[in-house]
């Protein structure tokens, strides 16, 4: 279980610092876009806010996806950058021999080498003088040369390091965890409170919804819904849409004042901020490592609702109403912020000044962004943008150990420093086949068996060397396929 989330503690990471990064940048350009460029456009406010949120969570997975823009931060388990070869990652780096090449036939008992006579007194006269004869019990002799010892992996070399990315990896997908549980039980807690709800049976009300759906086109129908626990007017429902009101709105409210209530919470659904409420409560649910979203989310919704006034007020609702609406929800819900997740008629007190201003001077005039053309231009704009940044923008990646980022050099150095140490192995074998081959001729000179053994073992020895060879021709490059394979050795 720790090697798997170990293994998928690098592609979390590169995902999250990724996305990070590419939010960061969007919703810093926003905000340059509208505080430094004094955009007065409620409507280009609001879409410059959503679009800056969104765009980070589609450009960041199609950049990773597509492998298009170098990495321009990178985090790797052993500390080597990138371009660099340790000695770690020269050593954890391996060749694949396929095993074919070191297969060698069965030799016939009748090509089976026999050694002349000189070549016994010689091999006699090297066991004489071979100072390491009596170090076993058996007769064999080490070798003099100590075998080379292979480096372990890169999975042993980093693993002091890698429960630190693993365990920031966790923190990453435990929030996201946590957040996506927070939208479950904040719906849960919304529908709790819709139990005690009841449907409006006044005709008056549903009369006034009928106008504000004919002077607005509107073709879907509203459900109407009467609420003792609610403090504010809220709307919500992607499939059904719902508007509830407290029951004391019904019982004090002038016939105007809910009126130009009922066309607020209207215009909310008809221009699809219900939607944008669940856009904004996964933002700053799932993806709160990045604080940006909740500014993003209260500067849209603030835009949101003075644009709902005006939609409000240009489909038969009035200024003056709306006001008195407004500040009279103020002082019912006077700081008792909602607690729960929906558009309310009053969001915050903290704009509740400019709204209330703007509709007593009658500055509710159509915004020239709120068009349809405007609009095109906008997501035309929005895709350029988006596609800079799956092209271009910076990207990270996390790498698990410090062998991924070697450069072609680097892998050519890589790739001879273990063939080096292929040919090492196989001459200190060789040269310890020889030596026991002499032994047995010495030995045991009248044993048959013994003798066809060693023969067949030298031969092996000796296939194996030319096998190597051939292996050290086949990976050189091609200006480098005359030179002679005896540097190896």
């Amino acid at each position: 279980m720790a090697s798997d989330l170990s293994a998928f503690a690098p592609f979390t990471l590169t995902l999250a610092f990724t996305y990070l990064l590419h939010s960061t940048l969007l919703l810093g350009g926003a905000w340059l876009i509208v505080r430094k460029g004094r955009v007065r456009s409620e409507a280009l406010k609001e879409r410059v806010w959503k679009l800056a949120a969104v765009l980070g969570l589609v450009t960041a997975p199609l950049q990773l996806l597509l492998h298009v823009a170098p990495p321009a931060f990178e985090l790797t388990m052993g500390g080597t950058p990138s371009g660099q070869v340790s000695g770690a990652a020269v050593a954890s780096a391996t060749i694949e021999i396929p095993a074919e090449a070191f297969v060698t036939p069965a030799i016939p008992d009748a090509t089976v080498p026999r050694l002349p006579a000189e070549s016994r007194q010689h091999a006699q006269a090297i066991v004489a003088n071979d100072p390491l004869k009596d170090r076993t019990p058996d007769g064999s002799v080490p070798s003099a040369v100590e075998p080379a010892t292979w480096p372990a992996s890169h999975e042993t070399t980093s693993t002091g390091k890698r429960p630190v990315l693993t365990w920031i990896a966790c923190a990453f997908v435990g929030a996201f965890c946590a957040g996506i549980a927070r939208l479950v039980l904040q719906t849960v807690l919304l529908y709790r409170h819709l139990k005690d709800s009841s449907v409006i049976r006044d005709p008056s009300a549903f009369r006034m919804l009928a106008e504000i759906s004919r002077r607005g086109r509107v073709r879907r129908q509203f459900r109407l819904l009467a609420s003792p626990t609610f403090r504010q007017p809220a709307a919500f429902g992607l499939f059904r849409w719902t508007i509830v009101l407290p029951e004391d709105v019904l019982r004090t409210f002038q016939p105007n004042e809910l009126h130009a209530l009922l066309a607020h919470e209207a215009a909310h659904l008809v221009r699809g901020d219900a939607m944008w409420l669940w856009a904004g409560r996964i933002l700053c649910s799932c993806f709160a490592t990045q604080p940006l979203n909740f500014v993003a989310r209260r500067e849209w919704r603030r835009s949101s609702e003075i644009l709902c006034d005006q939609w409000a007020v240009h489909h038969a609702a009035n200024g003056l109403a709306l006001a008195r609406c407004l500040t009279r929800v103020a002082e019912s819900n006077c700081l008792v912020p909602p607690r729960l997740q929906a558009l309310w008629a009053l969001e915050t007190p903290s704009h509740l000044t400019q709204r209330v201003e703007r509709l007593l001077d009658g500055a509710c005039e159509s915004d020239a962004w709120d068009s349809r053309a405007r609009r095109r231009l906008i997501a035309i704009a929005a895709l350029g943008i988006a596609t800079a940044f799956v092209w271009a923008a910076p990207r990270t990646r996390v790498l698990a150990n410090a062998a991924e980022p070697l450069s072609a050099g680097g892998e050519r150095a890589v790739e001879r420093t273990n063939m080096h140490l292929l040919g090492d192995e196989i001459r200190e074998l060789s040269a310890e086949i020889e030596h026991v081959s002499h032994l047995v001729q010495s030995r045991l000179p009248t044993n048959r068996k013994a003798t066809e053994l060693a023969a067949r073992i030298s031969d092996r020895a000796a296939e194996l060397k030319s096998r190597y060879d051939k292996l050290v021709q086949a990976a050189r490059p091609p200006n480098e396929a005359t030179e002679a394979t005896d540097e190896v050795y």
